[in-house]
């Protein structure tokens, strides 16, 4: 979206305003992961963005900000490690994570 674009819901229904500054999503990776963890999602979609590594340092470097967003959708106790070459890996191409944590919740 571009800063001064009308404001809409995802589906494209018209909101009140305007937005106040720019952004671009995309989907990595959709649904349940049941083969693989998380740790390994995220190291798939660093390999995919590879080529883009420059981009997103000079993005960032100009004042943007990258983000992988996570919705983690659980029923029982779950988890994940995310190693230091993970982390420096995300470090180099200066996107940050974000989390948002769904535990099931009682009927």
């Amino acid at each position: 979206m571009d800063v001064g674009a009308p404001r809409a819901t995802p589906k494209g229904a018209p909101l009140e305003g305007v937005y106040d500054e720019s952004f671009w999503t995309a989907r990595l990776s959709d649904g349940k992961s049941i083969n693989r963890s998380l740790s390994l999602a995220i190291g798939e979609a660093l390999d995919d963005l590879a080529s883009r590594q420059d981009f997103f340092r000079e993005f960032v470097g100009d004042g943007g900000r990258a983000e992988f967003f996570i919705g983690w959708f659980f029923d029982d106790n779950s988890g994940d490690v995310f190693d230091h070459e993970l982390l420096a890996r995300l470090a180099d191409f200066k996107i940050d994570l974000s989390f948002d944590v769904y535990p099931s919740t009682p009927d």
